[in-house]
């Protein structure tokens, strides 16, 4: 397991209305898992090329922002 040291987010710019960035924090897991019941479900999701997980994954980068 990564040393909690070692572990850094890294903010990816996106162009929407306006510039963000999509961040995946601690928070952001927790409200996939909250969605899902399980993190790896929402994984799971994207591994099969499905929309909602896509979207879900998007939000859950975006919701720093609020």
């Amino acid at each position: 397991m990564a040393n909690a040291d070692t572990v850094r987010t890294t903010p990816i710019p996106i162009a929407l209305d306006k510039e963000r960035t999509l961040l995946y924090d601690f928070n952001a897991f927790i409200e996939l898992e909250e969605l899902y019941g399980d993190i790896n479900k929402a994984f799971e999701g994207l591994e099969q090329l499905k929309m909602k997980p896509i979207r879900d994954m998007i939000w859950a980068g975006l919701i720093h922002e609020d």
